[in-house]
């Protein structure tokens, strides 16, 4: 999945909500990279992971990441979101721009595509919302 996210024009076959995610391991040093889905919200791009997965803990808040969206390499600070009332409203923002992870989920969209704040509330004891501010100089990849 790395590979193919790495070849100009190849992610439209995994789909536009798919991006790179690099950081390095908090207690190992080393350069990681992998697939995650995301969604933009005004200034920011939301990842969403779930709690039971152990790799997130390398993006706790402040952390520097690069992003691969769509061919174009972004960076910034992440904040992991703490504020419940934060975090639902980032999650619905992510929920509603994907429809399918929003069925996937059990989160009903209705006729305009707006998420049930109800259960996207109750989605966060299992799930892990993290804001990047990316920052407004990118570099186009090809």
């Amino acid at each position: 999945m790395v590979g193919i996210l790495r070849i100009p024009g190849l992610q439209r076959l995994v789909g536009r909500s798919t991006a790179l995610v690099s950081f390095t391991g908090r207690r190992s040093g080393r350069q990681f990279t992998t697939p995650v889905t995301y969604a933009r919200a005004n200034d920011h791009i939301v990842l969403t992971y779930h709690r039971g997965r152990n790799w997130f803990r390398n993006l706790s808040s402040n952390s520097q990441v690069q992003l691969r969206l769509a061919g174009r390499e972004v960076e910034g600070p992440t904040q992991v979101v703490i504020d419940p009332v934060e975090a639902q409203k980032d999650l619905t923002i992510f929920l509603e721009a994907l429809p399918k992870t929003a069925k996937a989920s059990g989160t009903p969209l209705d006729a305009n595509r707006r998420g049930d704040q109800i259960t996207a509330a109750n989605l966060l004891d299992s799930t892990v919302v993290v804001r990047v501010d990316v920052e407004s100089t990118s570099t186009d990849v090809t």
